[in-house]
């Protein structure tokens, strides 16, 4: 299950408890929850236990689009992370072993092994 979409009041358990216990058997399952009685309160408590959103009753359907979509970009951007992590592994960047290192200000990408060097061609 990668989304999840529901209501924070229900008879048997509420959202959040319904969002706990999927998270144990799903653990990368995003949640939205949605409510007809939200606050201030109950939005920052929703996010803090790692709702994705917390979206207040009606919802207006391209708010909700917008945040289905949001939660669908950010579930494939963690698959690519993972995915690039697999090939570049202990946080090492594609650049790195190239000997690109980082930017220098002002005077566009610098090469690590040959930064502070004498780049002339005189010998």
């Amino acid at each position: 299950m990668h989304l999840l979409i529901t209501d924070l009041q229900m008879p048997e358990m509420n959202g959040l408890q319904l969002k706990a216990e999927v998270n144990r058997l799903h653990p990368a399952t995003m949640v939205i929850i949605l409510t007809g009685y939200g606050t201030i309160e109950k939005a920052v408590e929703a996010v803090r236990q790692g709702a994705f959103d917390f979206l207040t009753k009606p919802v207006a359907s391209e708010q909700l689009y917008r945040t289905v979509g949001k939660a669908i970009d950010f579930i494939r951007l963690e698959r690519e992370s993972r995915v690039l992590f697999h090939f570049f592994p202990a946080r090492q960047l594609p650049w790195e072993r190239t000997g690109f290192t980082s930017w220098q200000e002002g005077s566009g990408f610098h090469m690590g092994p040959w930064s502070g060097t004498n780049r002339s061609c005189s010998p």
